[in-house]
């Protein structure tokens, strides 16, 4: 089977992570410019002048898409199509060639899909295969091309930082609430601590802070800081 060269050919964009210093056990209001401090990748603070999502994914995020489902092409034959852990499946309108394709092609089976990516083409049955008007072609080719229909990732939940704070989290549509651990500060951050609300997190993006009520934070001990600051920073956990 010949290899194909991924292309990424639309996408989504993260943005970063940032942190900076521990809760302390009485009230303390840092007017500290985090973007200053320096950095090592794991430590949930992205310094952009030494990571980036490639060196340092942890922190600084990575591309988030959901995979939907595939087509694959054969010029001659009908196009085959399938979802993840289903099977390879002829179009059924049993005209649709390899002269068909792109996202509006993915939407057909895939209404979410909002780009799409070339991936080397896969092992596929005899049955993935038909000529036009759906005649079985009986043919285990493994098709000319291959691509993912990707959907938009989905949002579970966000956390914010404040330092001297113990840190606050949503889940979507719910109330902002600080840590129950009454001790998490803003040097406790990235995908480690989304999972730690809802462990099937898998990326994470920065995200402008939101207003929030004197309620989301309290000082270590988890003693009410009744303080409506929005936040040095926010972020959303993710599922792709």
């Amino acid at each position: 089977m010949k290899n194909r060269l991924v292309v990424l050919l639309a996408g989504l964009s993260l943005g970063v992570l940032a942190g900076c210093g521990a809760v302390s056990q009485e009230e303390i209001e840092l007017e500290t410019d985090t973007a200053g401090l320096a950095s090592v990748c794991g430590d949930g603070y992205c310094s952009t002048a030494s990571e980036n999502s490639v060196n340092c994914p942890v922190d600084c995020g990575s591309a988030a898409t959901t995979v939907l489902g595939r087509f694959s092409r054969w010029c001659g034959k009908v196009n085959s199509h399938t979802a993840p852990s289903g099977a390879w499946t002829p179009d059924s309108d049993c005209t649709s060639g390899c002269n068909i394709g792109g996202l509006a092609y993915c939407q057909k089976f895939w209404p979410g899909s909002v780009a799409i990516r070339q991936v080397p083409v896969s092992s596929k049955p005899a049955s993935a295969w038909a000529n036009a008007g759906c005649y079985p072609a009986n043919d285990e080719y493994d098709g000319s091309d291959e691509f993912e229909c990707l959907g938009a990732p989905r949002v579970v939940g966000r956390f914010s930082r404040w330092c001297g704070k113990v840190n606050s989290h949503q889940s979507t549509g719910g109330a902002w609430t600080p840590d129950s651990d009454c001790t998490s500060g803003c040097n406790i951050g990235g995908l480690s601590y989304c999972r730690k609300f809802w462990p099937n997190t898998t990326s994470i993006r920065q995200v402008p802070v939101s207003s929030k009520p004197a309620s989301a934070w309290a000082n270590a001990g988890c003693y009410p800081a009744n303080d409506e600051y929005d936040g040095s920073d926010e972020f959303e956990c993710v599922v792709d």
